[in-house]
């Protein structure tokens, strides 16, 4: 299966034979760790062998079961999470909430700096983020849905694929739908769907009008 959500060229994703095209922002639903560590190693495998910066956020306190899960599967590339050109390994506060708070305007200086280094070194970034810091009462959690109602504006002509990763057995019914509305397409056991439920400005029509961009 191949999805367009831009005008960028193709990528393949490393799941299932799915390809899609740079600019692309998707939501993964995992039920267990298992799920979400085969996710996280094969898509960041299949983007290490292409050449882009994989950018890997962490809920746990370090990286180690993500480096270790990785050397499991591809033991001839082992090393590759430990080098800081093929791998930027992130905890979830570092990206989100630096000051101890989730806010659009923090998580655009973000954004901006991957997007600087993307142009710096003339690559492509993908991202793979686990998504339970936003479990953990952190301030401004309550923009979550609007950050990701906002993304794919952003993404749309930049070099980076984004892959948010949220825990079914944690996250709430109604927290899950508002992913659905927020993601155009999803991976799900393997499998990549387009979201019937997908929109994103009717979301923020409702729930959020007048926030601004990211990267504005």
């Amino acid at each position: 299966m191949h999805f367009v959500t831009s005008r960028q060229p193709s990528l393949s994703l490393g799941i299932g034979g799915h390809t899609c095209t740079w600019g692309t922002h998707l939501c993964a639903l995992f039920e267990s760790d298992a799920e979400r560590d085969e996710l996280f190693c094969r898509v960041t495998h299949e983007g290490d062998l292409e050449g882009s910066l994989q950018v890997v956020v962490h809920s746990a306190p370090s990286p180690d079961a993500f480096i270790s899960e990785y050397a499991a599967r591809f033991p001839a590339d082992a090393q590759h999470p430990r080098d800081p050109e093929r791998f930027e390994l992130r905890s979830s506060d570092f990206v989100y909430y630096p000051e101890g708070r989730f806010g659009l305007d923090t998580i655009s200086q973000r954004w901006e700096s991957f997007r600087q280094r993307a142009q710096a070194e003339h690559r492509t970034i993908r991202l793979t983020a686990d998504m339970d810091w936003a479990l953990r009462d952190v301030p401004g959690t309550e923009l979550l849905l609007a950050y990701e109602a906002k993304l794919d504006d952003y993404l749309f002509d930049k070099p980076f694929l984004t892959v948010c990763a949220y825990d079914l057995r944690r996250f709430s019914g109604a927290t899950v739908m508002g992913v659905l509305l927020t993601h155009r397409f999803t991976i799900s056991r393997g499998m990549i769907v387009e979201n019937p439920y997908y929109d994103p400005r009717g979301w923020l029509r409702q729930h959020a009008p007048g926030l601004p961009a990211i990267g504005a």
